[in-house]
């Protein structure tokens, strides 16, 4: 009997043996079966989990006005997009941002006007509106003229069209510097520049 049990137990162990040896070298060949080869020129395969990602860029926040006084210290951390156009934040931020919006409508406290500019300002505007007019229109005739025209006729006519409004271009430069110059110089009182 003794003969028999121990005959048993030898080959259930034997048995037990391969069967693990056969499991483990199923799940070796599986995990080689999963693992993609690798190439040249192949990219390592970095999964969405690991790796330091870079946030995304974040546009510049419209600053708030000055008499809201400084935003809320403390804040919750959920994201979310805040109201009148100030970018991203969290909940209290925007509640923050509402409330000082109520309270200035309720004052009666408007976002100011544009000052209206002055009439010698006006008609340096006007005159630098012509003269783009004007360009504007050359620039269609010349877009007219080369349609249908071969590469060296059509650089002809573009250095020509460049040479008759040399003059123009210059002058058109000088007067938005002048305006942009006068801009600077005026100061703004009140509803006007003077």
């Amino acid at each position: 009997m003794r003969s028999v049990v121990r005959a048993y137990i030898y080959l259930n162990n034997h048995i037990m043996k391969n069967a693990l040896i056969v499991a483990a070298l199923f799940a070796a060949f599986n995990l080689n079966a999963q693992k993609p080869t690798k190439e040249k020129g192949d990219k390592p395969q970095v999964k969405k989990d690991e790796g330091f990602k870079k946030p995304p860029p974040r546009a510049p926040q419209k600053p708030f006005p000055r008499h809201w006084g400084p935003p809320p210290r403390i804040q919750t951390k959920d994201l979310r997009a805040l109201p009148f156009g100030f970018g991203m934040g969290s909940s209290t931020l925007a509640a923050w941002i509402k409330k000082n919006a109520e309270a200035d409508k309720a004052k009666g406290k408007e976002r100011p006007q544009r000052p209206a500019p002055s009439p010698e300002l006006r008609a340096k505007m006007k005159n630098i509106a012509t003269k783009q007019a004007s360009l504007r229109e050359s620039h269609k005739e010349l877009r007219e003229q080369l349609k249908g025209q071969t590469k060296e006729k059509a650089a002809e006519l573009i250095k020509a069209f460049r040479d008759s409004n040399r003059e123009k271009h210059e002058e058109l430069k000088k007067a938005r510097q002048e305006l942009l110059k006068d801009l600077r110089a005026k100061a703004q009182k009140g509803d006007r520049r003077e």
